[in-house]
């Protein structure tokens, strides 16, 4: 089956530079063209002959079609990167990692908080932790609506005992010139305003806040949303109860946080609603270990809400747990795995991590030119990025990154 002559019908000349830069894509539509069934045979069985006459013309514009919509999916899917430099010397290295100016989009972020308000809440003080929470999130929220010009924040808030209750219906943070916050206040009031009585029925908090959840979603189809559970509760559920809630989730592009407080929680079930692998994945964070406070927690996951890059996580294939480490606050990775966890990227336009491989703990000798990192993360739209950096020793020690990295460490 001869290949029709695409380059010839369009003029192309072979002693032109740009034909040469398209050689070797003609050449890889030459090969799949031939695997083809015998197109020309069948065409002239349904195509009048009038219209096979051109048929460079319908062969050559359907491979322009499909070539154009490759290249859209393409660059609609590509995740916006961060810049991201290391600098290195001998076994030290500063890793900046910067907002592009041009490129920041405001945040656009819906939270729903599904809030136990039992009996139990009124023990060690959680009631009044979770409200502090709470409320740090609307003073932040307020703050980043008045810098951010576009920025959107809007948040729901939902109870649960032994029924359910909305606390406040979704509201949007307004942006204020005069130093009122009129929309964080008005949240602000029903927050203080509720009691915590009766017993513990996570399913029916969960289906109501989902239920908000999917009032704002629908109305920003472009936004992060998340739903944030607090609970010191003891009930077990029925996982094939909660399967309906990840569909709802997930059908909104919505991320689950479960967030464990008190020594009584039960941790089983809170795994089972926001679970680490299945179809649908949550983020379940335990404030017994003494790592987060419930105050911590929901920071953690606001700033994770509102980031321009968030989870992003540093790893290196070539070195091994324990014989690495990053000098200031990040968080290792689960035993067995090489990487530290660097949060979220939001309000700072520039942030500084300091690296230092561990001589003392390598098994063998290490030659630094082959070592690299790679640097994940998701962009604003949720895009997951990846980003590959040599560690390209230096042989000249510089005192200014030596310097900066003790005062860190």
């Amino acid at each position: 089956m001869e290949f029709p002559r695409i380059a010839g019908f369009f003029n192309w000349n072979a002693n032109n530079y740009a034909y040469t830069d398209y050689r070797k894509y003609t050449t890889l539509l030459r090969r799949g063209y031939s695997k083809l069934p015998d197109i020309p045979a069948l065409a002239r069985l349904n195509i009048p002959n009038s219209l096979w006459v051109h048929k460079e013309w319908i062969i050559g514009g359907a491979a322009i079609v499909v070539a154009l919509i490759a290249i859209h999916r393409y660059r609609k899917n590509r995740p916006q990167y961060p810049i991201v430099r290391m600098q290195s010397t001998l076994d030290i290295a500063a890793l900046s990692i910067a907002i592009p100016e041009t490129k920041v989009k405001p945040p656009n972020v819906t939270l729903t908080f599904c809030i136990d308000t039992s009996s139990s809440m009124r023990e060690e003080g959680r009631e009044e932790a979770v409200k502090k929470g709470v409320n740090d999130v609307l003073t932040s929220a307020q703050k980043v609506v008045n810098a951010l010009e576009g920025a959107k924040i809007e948040i729901a808030i939902v109870g649960f005992s032994s029924k359910p209750t909305t606390i406040s219906n979704p509201t949007k943070i307004i942006r204020t010139t005069d130093g009122k916050m009129r929309s964080v206040e008005e949240i602000r009031t029903k927050l203080d305003s509720y009691r915590s009585s009766g017993t513990t029925d996570i399913l029916a908090g969960l289906k109501l806040a989902t239920t908000n959840l999917e009032r704002m979603a629908k109305r920003n189809k472009d936004g992060v949303h998340a739903l944030i559970l607090l609970t010191d509760g003891e009930d077990t559920l029925d996982q094939k109860k909660i399967v309906p809630i990840h569909t709802r989730l997930a059908a909104a592009r919505a991320q689950l946080f479960a967030i464990g407080i008190g020594a009584c929680h039960k941790k089983e079930t809170l795994r089972q609603i926001a679970p680490t692998t299945g179809k649908f994945r949550g983020t379940y964070i335990d404030t017994t270990l003494g790592i987060e406070t419930i105050e911590s927690a929901i920071s953690k996951i606001y700033g994770q809400a509102i980031a321009v890059f968030r989870n992003l996580v540093l790893r290196s294939p070539q070195l091994g747990v324990g014989t690495w480490s990053v000098l200031d606050n990040a968080r290792s990775l689960t035993a067995g795995e090489s990487g530290c966890e660097l949060g979220p990227l939001s309000g700072e336009k520039k942030r500084v991590h300091f690296i230092k491989i561990h001589g003392e703990k390598l098994p063998s000798p290490l030659d630094l030119s082959r070592v690299r990192f790679d640097l994940t993360f998701e962009d604003p739209r949720g895009r997951k990025g990846k980003l590959s950096l040599p560690w390209r020793p230096n042989t000249i020690i510089d005192p200014e990154i030596v310097s900066k990295a003790f005062l860190v460490s």
